[in-house]
């Protein structure tokens, strides 16, 4: 069965034509995370490790993701075609993480 988030229609990633961003390096290291006024799955404020990983320095755009659409073959996300969403500036909403990963391969 195909994960969700693919379809028979996808195609291998032509990674030339999705440009590169600029990334920033995020130490690792411990953070506290939660929030004693938050929900119960928030509660309580813990101490967590992470590893350093990189970060994109500016959000994914729709004009970058029109680029990730037409390398891939993926299907387009909720409200691309709304009128308040698809400038071409705006930065890219409602991205789920399954298809965040996809992108990331």
């Amino acid at each position: 069965m195909a994960e969700p988030w693919t379809t028979r229609e996808s195609k291998p990633t032509d990674a030339s034509k999705i440009p590169e961003g600029d990334y920033v390096l995020v130490p690792e290291g411990y953070f506290l995370m939660g929030c004693e006024m938050g929900r119960d799955e928030e509660r309580p404020v813990h101490r967590v490790w992470v590893d350093a990983f990189e970060m994109a320095v500016f959000q994914v755009r729709n004009r970058e993701w029109t680029l990730f659409l037409e390398a891939t073959g993926h299907p387009e996300p909720p409200n691309w075609n709304h009128p308040d969403f698809k400038h071409p500036d705006q930065p890219r909403s409602r991205k789920d993480f399954k298809t965040q990963q996809t992108t990331c391969k």
